[in-house]
Parts: C-alpha cells; structure tokens; sequence
C-alpha cells in the first residue's frame, strides 16, 4: 500500500504533514481528510493491483470496521460497493463510508449477501 524504503520504513511524502492551526476546524478537517485515502486512489497512484497479501489486510480491517460500527451501535455501511467507499487512514485502519443516497440493506437482504460469500469457492 504505502511505499517502503529498504529497511521496510515508509518514505518521506508518503502521506501529507499535517499544517493546520489547532484552533481553525475547517483546517483540521481537511488535515483528517488527508490521513486517509480511497482504495480507488491508491490503486490509481501505484497503477497496479493490491497484492493478495495486501487485500486480505484490506478485507480484515473492513470487518473489524464492522465490527466497531456494530458495538458502538451506528448504522453499518450498506456495501463497499466500489474502491472508493473504502478508506485507508494514516495508522492502517481501514473504514467504509456509505454510497450517497444509499440506506442500510434490509435484514433478508443482509442475510442473502452473507450466505453468497460462505458458498463462495475459497481458492486451495
């Protein structure tokens, strides 16, 4: 994902320094913003695919974003329904934003998903 110098360090300019002025909010958001990026933008960056390594760390930090949502009791994103829904911050957590205009899959629905992906041929 990140780039790494030969020690396995990430280079310098890998993600921007944050500037902003403690007191101005406008600022400090963006400044979030910046600490993360899309799956889509960093795959658009590299041009390249993500390794498989890689797409598993991707698919376990989406499920322990899940996870969290699910404790704290918010509303769980409906799908990741393209790269750009999933963000990848700073620190290596991984979250999922909703679709504008989308709302949360209904139960059955829900359910259908979850046993498509256990009868999903798993790879040897």
């Amino acid at each position: 994902m990140a780039r790494a110098g030969p020690a396995g360090e990430a280079l310098p300019g890998d993600w921007p320094q944050e500037a902003a002025a403690a007191g101005d909010v406008s600022c400090r958001r963006e400044d979030e913003a910046r600490d993360a990026l899309s799956l889509e933008q960093i795959l658009r960056l590299y041009n390249q695919p993500i390794n498989e390594e890689q797409a598993w760390a991707v698919c376990y930090q989406c499920c322990g974003s899940l996870r969290a949502r699910a404790r704290r009791r918010d509303t769980p994103a409906a799908r990741a329904e393209a790269a750009s829904h999933v963000r990848i911050w700073k620190d290596g957590a991984v979250t999922l934003e909703q679709p504008s205009g989308a709302s949360p899959p209904a139960a059955g629905e829900a359910a259908s998903d979850a046993r498509r992906v256990q009868a999903a041929p798993h790879p040897g």
